[in-house]
């Protein structure tokens, strides 16, 4: 039986004692480094629940960062107003480019999201404002384009296309939270951070569950979110677009 993160009644006590004994038999805590680090470059180490019969983690979880540990959207924005300045003149017009740029999460993965960016506002084929119209024409299982977006190495050089611009993005994406960070770290994180996703992270982390994060972003842009927000006191490792086979 599971440990339970909730108070539960009376009449489960002696079934729980009974529970938790049994489990501290079979498990064993190891403090182990974090992978991840905060915002001066400090390491935590976590007590993490082991298996005495064959080594293997008592239960890991995973976690996507944005819009369920954390609400990125605004850093998001700030960032895009700066990759495409001309478009982002007014409060209409990063509204708009706000839409079309949010609008483009579905589609699988930062390379997708920016080859789309660059042929909306690079090369104005506005037809890809819709995005199934791109998801149409470059995407879908055995689409070969899907290859040449996804992965290095083609001679149309659409991927390394995508993240050029995706390496500038998240370059000011980390920019833009550490300088709001140090300005009032509590205040920054108060409209960043998702309080009842933090204490369910807490009462994991409590339990010796090891928490891995991942995110379609750019890697410094990633560490920044797991930094900044303080999740990297309760994960052992981040995977980004960079690190994520398959591109995603």
């Amino acid at each position: 039986m599971r440990e339970r993160l909730l108070p539960y009644g009376e009449e489960n006590l002696e079934e729980d004692v009974i529970s938790s004994n049994k489990e501290a038999l079979q498990f064993e805590r190891r403090r182990v480094l974090s992978l991840l680090q905060g915002p001066s470059g400090d390491s935590v180490e976590l007590n993490v629940a082991i298996s005495k019969e064959d080594g293997e983690l008592r239960e890991t979880n995973f976690w996507d960062l944005d819009k369920t540990l954390l609400l990125a959207e605004p850093i998001h924005a700030k960032a895009v107003d700066q990759i495409f300045s001309r478009y982002a003149q007014n409060d209409i017009a990063r509204k708009e480019l706000h839409s079309v740029y949010f609008d483009g999460f579905p589609l699988g993965n930062s390379f997708r999201e920016w080859d789309r960016m660059w042929r909306i506002y690079g090369e104005n084929q506005l037809k890809y404002k819709d995005p199934l119209v791109y998801e149409a024409e470059f995407l879908g299982e055995n689409n070969p384009k899907r290859r040449l977006i996804d992965e290095p190495g083609h001679p149309e050089g659409y991927h390394e296309r995508a993240n050029e611009i995706l390496q500038r993005y998240g370059k000011i994406a980390y920019e833009f939270m550490k300088i709001e960070y140090e300005k009032n770290p509590q205040e920054f994180q108060k409209g960043f951070i998702k309080p009842e996703m933090i204490q369910l992270l807490k009462e994991k982390t409590r339990l010796g569950q090891a928490n891995v994060y991942m995110t379609a972003n750019q890697a410094d842009f990633a560490r920044g979110l797991v930094a900044f927000s303080d999740l990297y006191k309760y994960g052992l490792a981040l995977a980004t677009d960079e690190t994520m086979a398959g591109g995603g």
